[in-house]
């Protein structure tokens, strides 16, 4: 019969059960059956738990690790195409992030504004900052005494193609690239 070893199970279990942590496990160079094989050696090796969870929409991606928490927003939710002010939607899905952050943070928040490729380089990355702005001061109203540390990225950075291979638009990537990230430490 054929056991997997303890430090296996353990990972399998607080992936199953949603648990952020990051653990060490010694891994041993043996075979875990009763038959008296020795050990040859024992490795410790660190694992770090990610939990993400995303919106059933698509427009809200949290990533939850040990020390930090970071919360993904597309900006087709918070923005009108090529506009930096708050759409209607915005307020909701930004109390949504409020309430994360008074529960979890611990230290400054960070937030960065993306774009997509379309446009210069210099308007995509004043832009990116007058989102990220414009999401850090609706924060700010809700989170008095919360230290902001606000940058635009511009296109930098792109999680999806803006292209696709052939060279034609790539409206979803492009979507997906259009984004603000709001990071922060975990309280302890």
């Amino acid at each position: 019969m054929i056991r997997p070893r303890s430090s296996v199970l353990v990972a399998v279990a607080l992936v199953l059960v949603g648990s952020v942590a990051s653990m060490s496990a010694p891994i041993a160079a043996r075979d875990a059956s009763p038959n008296g094989r020795r050990v040859v050696g024992i490795t410790r090796r660190t694992v770090e738990i990610v939990r993400r969870v995303g919106s059933i929409s698509g427009d809200i991606l949290t990533e939850q690790r040990p020390e930090q928490v970071a919360v993904t927003l597309a900006a087709d939710v918070l923005f009108a195409f090529d506009r930096a002010d708050l759409s209607p939607a915005a307020n909701t899905r930004l109390s949504e992030v409020a309430r994360q952050i008074k529960a979890l943070a611990k230290g400054p928040v960070a937030i960065v504004g993306y774009t997509d490729s379309v446009g210069t380089v210099a308007y995509n990355a004043d832009l990116s900052l007058r989102r990220a702005t414009s999401v850090r001061d609706a924060l700010a109203g809700q989170l008095p005494g919360v230290t902001f540390n606000v940058s635009g990225r511009g296109e930098a950075d792109p999680v999806a193609p803006n292209a696709n291979p052939d060279g034609s638009d790539n409206p979803d990537g492009r979507a997906r690239n259009r984004r603000v990230t709001i990071t922060f430490r975990r309280a302890r």
